[in-house]
């Protein structure tokens, strides 16, 4: 059931009427105890603005120090070298693209974005686009990418860990005061992570008895609310 707004009625001691506007988000059903658990929108932008501006700046903490190795600055550093050394050449490119996606603090690229930037264009010299499909093949081994086409020319690359990740939301959230946490304010911060990737993040909270859906696969809402709440007066 869906909830937009609504006006409170005069009560019977004849005190002014008040208008509130109410989340407009569905309740599930099956998790919703009372439908007076709908927060004021105002209060809840408010709680959202701050999250999101808490979460932004501790996100950014983690870009200060990436720093590229001198040895990108070199020419022979995007030329190919001999098959038996091809490997290892691909595993230090792959810890180069690991650094880049920290350094922009986004997680969705594309091959045509990256192949003219440096490090992987110097003057005229530039990595190949079969050399730069396998070093995002490296990094997608390690689970730390994903190809999101079977063309392989779009990928995302996870320079967060999702323990990181989970840890950093779930403070900022206490830290906000926030219970309630959407889907599209976890868009907006987490610049480029796929739909799918941030519902994992919701259904990991989900499975340690974290959260429980209020809209399925749009927004939770946090347990332990005394915990919160207390965090919140600290």
């Amino acid at each position: 059931m869906t909830v937009s707004e609504y006006t409170d009625t005069e009560d019977r001691r004849g005190r002014k009427e008040k208008v509130k506007q109410k989340e407009n988000l569905p309740i599930d059903k099956e998790n919703a105890t009372d439908l007076r658990e709908i927060i004021d929108i105002s209060s809840l932008r408010v709680l959202e603005r701050e999250f999101s501006e808490t979460l932004r700046k501790n996100i950014d903490k983690l870009r200060i120090h990436s720093n590229y190795p001198e040895w990108v600055k070199e020419p022979w550093a995007r030329v190919s070298p001999p098959k038996k050394f091809i490997s290892k050449w691909i595993e230090k490119w792959s810890e180069v693209l690991l650094i880049y996606s920290k350094i922009k603090g986004k997680f969705l690229f594309t091959l045509g974005e990256i192949i003219g930037e440096w490090p992987f264009t110097s003057h005229d010299n530039s990595l190949k686009v079969d050399d730069l499909r396998k070093i995002v093949d490296c990094l997608v081994k390690k689970g730390l990418a994903r190809w999101m086409d079977e063309a392989k020319n779009t990928f995302v690359i996870y320079w967060i860990s999702w323990d990181i990740l989970e840890v950093m939301i779930l403070e900022t959230l206490k830290h906000a005061g926030l219970l309630y946490l959407r889907l599209d304010v976890l868009k907006e911060i987490l610049n480029g992570m796929p739909t799918e990737d941030i519902l994992k993040i919701f259904n990991r909270m989900i499975r340690k008895g974290l959260a429980d859906w209020i809209i399925k696969n749009r927004a939770i809402k946090m347990k332990n609310l005394l915990i919160f709440q207390s965090e919140r007066n600290k």
